[in-house]
């Protein structure tokens, strides 16, 4: 029984594989001689995008604009300089003008980057009926981040998770499946998150959202 799991690799069976081994944890940042490539990848694009949603001073982009914003992140070393030609500022500007940024500016009460550590029943990750029954008090530490959470103008509680993945043009003229693809890839984690923050603050929130940077707007889990 793994004494910790993170959320991004939970799911229902997630105790009945047979190889359960710590992977390797990837490096923070690459050496300087892969980081001269001219060309990034979806990921490498992801990632830039994540972290500088993660540091960005949200008063400084509607004042100043997404460039200066990113131009002070590489300047005070929150950001590498090679993440500032990866950051689509497409992307970044649409959300800042979304209607979903405008409530989150007006909370009186927005937490980013909320890291947590909570004790989940074991046997929740089994489909092994002798084993969840084995398991049945043992519990597992599940750390995560929730990239965002706030509370809205009625008092709510609506969780926000940032998302970068990818769709063809193709794909995007048919925005129903898009986002249907998007519930089926994220919702578990997002479930997981929710719990989380029922723990963290003793309320059921009432929104979660997938904040999609590809399509341009929210889709709710």
């Amino acid at each position: 029984l793994p004494s910790k799991m993170a959320v991004s690799r939970l799911y229902p069976a997630v105790l009945d594989e047979d190889d359960r081994a710590t992977p390797t944890a990837p490096m923070r940042s690459k050496p300087k001689f892969m980081e001269e490539s001219s060309t990034a990848s979806a990921a490498e694009r992801g990632t830039a995008t994540h972290v500088f949603m993660q540091f960005c001073d949200f008063e400084n982009v509607v004042e100043n604009g997404v460039d200066a914003e990113i131009d002070r992140l590489i300047r005070r070393e929150f950001i590498p300089e090679s993440y500032g030609g990866m950051i689509r500022r497409d992307t970044i500007e649409t959300f800042f003008a979304s209607s979903l940024f405008t409530e989150m500016r007006a909370s009186s009460d927005l937490r980013r980057e909320v890291r947590f550590n909570i004790c989940l029943p074991a046997s929740d990750f089994t489909e092994d009926e002798s084993l969840r029954e084995e398991l049945s008090c043992e519990e597992v530490l599940v750390q995560g981040v929730i990239d965002c959470f706030y509370t809205d103008a009625a008092g709510d509680i609506v969780i926000v998770d940032y998302k970068t993945d990818t769709f063809t043009d193709r794909q995007k003229e048919d925005r129903p499946w898009c986002e249907q693809t998007l519930r089926e890839r994220h919702g578990r984690q997002l479930g997981y998150y929710r719990m989380a923050c029922k723990r963290l603050l003793g309320k059921e929130p009432k929104k979660t959202l997938i904040y999609s940077f590809d399509l341009g707007g929210t889709v709710e889990i």
